[in-house]
């Protein structure tokens, strides 16, 4: 709704700027009031129509990509969580994971 918002007041002040300035568009504004009332709903709805398409992308696809990128660089990955990971896979030490696919009859990865 802020997008909305900001996009129609940029295009209302643009729109004024530019007829203000412009001798032609000011003869077409005075003119042809209606004219300048469709120009501004038209391009209100498309660039709101292009701003909703940027948006569902940034927000359905861009941010969860990003999230699994972020997390997976800044995962630690030392000498402890690989010792873990050998005992895990020798079967020395279980882990509730292990143990809830045991349970259920699949069996658990390997680790590498």
């Amino acid at each position: 709704m802020v997008v909305g918002c900001v996009t129609v007041a940029a295009l209302v002040f643009s729109f004024a700027y530019v007829t203000q300035n412009n001798r032609n568009m000011q003869k077409l504004k005075t003119k042809y009031p209606w004219l300048s009332v469709i120009i501004l709903f038209m391009a209100s709805y498309f660039l709101l129509r292009l701003f909703a398409s940027i948006i569902v992308f940034m927000f359905g696809i861009a941010l969860p990509i990003t999230a699994i990128l972020l997390h997976a660089c800044l995962r630690m990955r030392n000498m402890k969580n690989k010792i873990n990971s050998k005992i895990e896979f020798i079967g020395v030490k279980r882990t509730p994971m292990g143990l809830f696919l045991e349970a259920i009859g699949m069996e658990e990865e390997s680790g590498s």
